[in-house]
């Protein structure tokens, strides 16, 4: 067996070694989903048209052990139908709770919900704390449901409705809810046999900080391993004022954290994130600390390595002889177009690492596009060039030069990138992490990491035009 194949083996290997110990995730097959459904309007939408911030986040993050759920704020199904179809795959009786409190909404949810033949615990009402339940609905604290069709009732004297104005379709059209039920978490907990869903996916506009604090307990239950939710504000209804809508963003930001601040308190840790609002967050406990997509990092090796050779077979005969094939910074441009063009469903195709956005790095979106960069300028521009470098200084180097040369040439790149964004772009009143202010020390490492590749490279390319060539060494 060759040499080259001995050392890759190995190193392979030692990275397998590196991944298990930082416990890490290997996955070797993608996961996809895709559906239609109605809205209420009538008109026939993909799934990826409704809450795709949402679905994408759940599926970047999904795990194959889960087989229950509970979507809170259901709307027309599309979150609903998107969590129990992915349950389903991992297990055929997974069990999946869909919680809304708009009873108009329930005609176009139940249709869309037969039509993608799901079979789902469809919760018309509000989930709260038993002592936060409204005395005029009817109280549903234990399981005693008959089937109607998709949705889980249970009998009783029927409640006084309650309703308040909202924002109906995404036109803008209001909406009232019109509330009969009031389901509390010991009705969820008996639900699923004892114990809290797995996954928890949220989308409330605004009201999850005030739900937590009324069910906080219940995410005590280890049995909880996934928190996504959006950290969206209350909206108001067109032409009229709200006082909890109309707080500022700091206001909302700060309840927010103090949510987050709990989650932590209870292990979760963050798995993405947004320092602003209307970010995407997910949150997870127990699990990987980070997920390694296989399939979809060999996809990206594959189209990295494929333009870097179309890239050398383009260029004239005269430009192939120059010692540092710096054409290949081109090969950057073309790979940022693709990867900006790549869909993250019903294929997550964007993220091959996930789970490492909410680091200390600061790199909070594209990790895995950061790392393929600085990968393909090391391996295909700098390499060359400091074997180029190691040459025209000492014909006769000790085989150990070029590995040095490389590594000064690529440590001060980021040391020096990492100074200027310190110095220059953090502001000058720094709050908390102002560090990642903004993209974060990544955008300057980077841009300081090309700048001077090229700038070395043409340097030397001026070198060799103006003296002989040395004769390689014997």
């Amino acid at each position: 067996m060759p040499r080259s194949w001995i050392l890759w083996i190995l190193a392979s290997l030692g990275l397998l070694m590196v991944i298990t110990l930082l416990n890490g995730e290997i996955r070797l097959m993608p996961t996809s989903m895709s559906f239609s459904l109605k809205t209420r309007d009538g008109r026939w939408v993909s799934n990826e048209q409704v809450e795709d911030l949402e679905q994408k986040a759940l599926l970047k993050h999904w795990d194959g052990s889960w087989t229950t759920g509970i979507n809170i704020g259901v709307y027309v199904g599309t979150s609903c139908i998107f969590l129990d179809k992915l349950l389903e795959k991992n297990d055929a009786k997974a069990s999946t709770a869909c919680v809304d409190t708009n009873v108009n909404i329930q005609p176009t949810l139940q249709e869309n919900l037969r039509l993608n033949h799901r079979h789902v615990h469809n919760l018309n009402g509000l989930l709260a704390e038993l002592s936060h339940c409204p005395a005029e609905m009817t109280v549903v604290d234990h399981v005693e449901p008959k089937r109607i069709g998709n949705e889980t009732l249970t009998p009783g004297k029927p409640g006084m409705p309650a309703s308040f104005e909202g924002m109906g379709d995404r036109g803008g059209l209001p909406d009232t809810f019109v509330i009969e039920r009031c389901y509390t978490v010991n009705f969820v907990r008996e639900l699923f046999a004892g114990h809290m869903p797995q996954v928890w996916f949220i989308d409330i506009d605004g009201f999850l900080p005030s739900l937590y604090q009324q069910i906080h307990e219940a995410f005590d239950d280890p049995s909880v391993e996934l928190i996504l939710y959006e950290r969206d504000r209350p909206y108001s209804a067109p032409g009229k004022a709200s006082t909890v809508a109309g707080q500022s963003d700091h206001v909302w930001e700060a309840q927010y954290r103090d949510m987050e601040d709990g989650f932590k308190r209870q292990g979760f840790r963050a798995l993405q994130c947004d320092n602003i609002m209307w970010g995407i967050w997910v949150w997870r406990r127990g699990g990987p600390s980070f997920t390694i997509h296989l399939w979809l990092l060999l996809g990206w090796m594959a189209c990295l390595v494929s333009m870097c050779l179309l890239s050398d077979l383009l260029v004239p005969p005269k430009v192939k002889k120059w010692p540092v094939p710096v054409w290949r910074l081109l090969v950057l441009l073309c790979w940022r177009m693709v990867y900006e063009a790549l869909p993250s469903l019903p294929v997550n195709m964007t993220d091959p690492i996930t789970g490492l956005d909410c680091t200390w790095i600061c790199i909070h979106h594209g990790l895995a596009f950061a790392i393929s960069n600085f990968l393909f300028l090391y391996v295909a521009v700098l390499w060359p060039l400091a074997k180029a470098l190691a040459l025209r200084t000492w014909a006769m180097h000790p085989f150990w030069l070029p590995w040095v040369l490389f590594t000064a040439i690529a440590e001060s790149q980021l040391l020096l990138g990492f100074l200027l964004h310190a110095l220059l772009r953090a502001p000058a009143v720094p709050p908390v992490g102002s560090l990642c202010f903004g993209p974060g020390p990544q955008q300057s490492m980077w841009e300081l990491s090309v700048g001077t590749t090229l700038a070395l490279s043409l340097g030397l390319l001026l070198f060799v035009e103006m003296q002989p060539e040395r004769p390689p060494p014997v």
